[in-house]
């Protein structure tokens, strides 16, 4: 390679950094204007994103997606009755509850957006449901579990939310009284090549927005 192709090499490479580099520092932007929606500020922000970043990191789960979930979920927070300690709890079991299930992060990222509108429409719809199931089972069985009306089963859940008769409370409920049947489960996942990328993209995201804030780097 003459001087001349080193030099344009170098340039790509270069280039790729730049975009690399920006698009981790938007992640951590979006996420930061999630929780910032949320109500979220100062100790507070950070203590409530630790807890999030920690159950991501614990479960190998997509951090801007439970971020988000958070986010959306919050905003329903008076709805759905719950403390933010009920609510990061429910959040972290639904990370759990991925990595039980071992769905990819495009996967993970469809499912918990089904999942947060399923908490905000008041009752569970079976278009929110099968969306769920197909990215992550594990939710439903932990709710089909806690469910009394549903005994266990999926199959009399998925019934119960085609009459429309699980709110979005009801569901919330379950799901944190069902949840301790995850730990059970997760003994036996195994991590995957692709759930340690994710753990080491949402490093990278953390590494972003830290050095952006203390650089402003980003402006």
């Amino acid at each position: 390679i003459g001087a001349f192709g080193k030099s344009m090499a170098a340039g790509l490479v270069a280039a790729a950094s730049v975009r690399g580099a920006q698009q981790l520092i938007d992640m951590a932007t979006r996420i930061d204007n999630a929780l910032k929606v949320a109500g979220l500020s100062g100790d507070e922000l950070s203590r409530v994103y630790d807890r999030l970043f920690a159950a991501a990191q614990r479960n190998a789960a997509p951090l801007e997606s439970l971020v988000t979930l958070y986010g959306r979920a919050s905003l329903v927070q008076n709805e759905l009755k719950v403390s933010t300690e009920e609510l990061l709890g429910f959040t972290e079991n639904v990370a759990l509850a991925l990595r039980v299930a071992g769905t990819d992060a495009a996967t993970a990222s469809g499912a918990l957006l089904q999942l947060s509108q399923a908490l905000g429409s008041g009752v569970v719809r079976a278009e929110e449901f099968n969306s769920i199931q197909e990215g992550a089972l594990p939710v439903l069985q932990a709710v089909a579990t806690g469910l009394k009306e549903a005994g266990g089963s999926v199959a009399t859940l998925r019934q119960l939310v085609i009459d429309g008769k699980v709110s979005s409370q009801a569901f919330f409920r379950a799901f944190e009284a069902g949840a301790p049947m995850l730990a059970d489960k997760v003994a036996e996942a195994e991590l995957t090549v692709s759930s340690r990328l994710v753990r080491l993209q949402n490093v990278l995201v953390d590494a972003a927005g830290k050095f952006d804030k203390a650089t402003g780097v980003s402006r």
